[in-house]
């Protein structure tokens, strides 16, 4: 049995396309918009092997690295900051 390429349920928006539908361009374009490496800073994207040799060529890595280096720490320090007001407010609320 081939296995369905749509969700078994209807959404509940009809606009979204089906995030199950992987024989749908359209719906696997729309979904691929939420990716890691659509939504991260300092992603080097291509559109083709040639792009990404001129890419490759062209682009200081190193500094791509640091930036995201500075971005995953800040993001972390966010989340520490978050959790700490998050407990700290539990624990004065009890």
């Amino acid at each position: 049995m081939k296995p369905a390429s749509q969700s078994a349920i209807a959404g509940v928006y009809s606009k979204v396309p089906d995030p199950n539908n992987d024989l749908d361009e359209d719906a696997v374009r729309y979904w691929l918009l939420f990716s890691d490496f659509y939504q991260w800073p300092h992603i080097i994207h291509f559109a083709s092997v040639e792009d990404l040799a001129d890419k490759m060529l062209s682009v200081d890595l190193l500094e791509i690295s640091r930036r995201m280096a500075r971005h995953n720490r800040q993001v972390r320090q966010q989340i520490k900051d978050t959790w700490s007001s998050i407990l700290l407010n539990i624990t004065h609320n009890n």
